[in-house]
């Protein structure tokens, strides 16, 4: 992984996180709104999976990032 993509994702995961506590989401209500399964999800916020580009676009409209 390049370092700005992994810079990306590193940050992109943090604001998951931090948007899941500030919101008092389960992995089940985010999987809901973005339209994945729960398990994507939780791949995400360990960092086993990265998130797509499309899917980063949507979280900047959201504001997340």
């Amino acid at each position: 992984m390049k370092p700005l993509k992994k810079e990306l994702q590193d940050k992109s995961r943090f604001a998951l996180k931090e948007y899941k506590e500030e919101h008092n989401l389960t992995q089940e209500d985010m999987a809901r709104e973005f339209g994945v399964s729960r398990v994507t999800v939780g791949n995400w916020l360990i960092g086993r999976q990265n998130i797509s580009s499309p899917m980063l676009k949507l979280f900047q409209m959201k504001g997340i990032l």
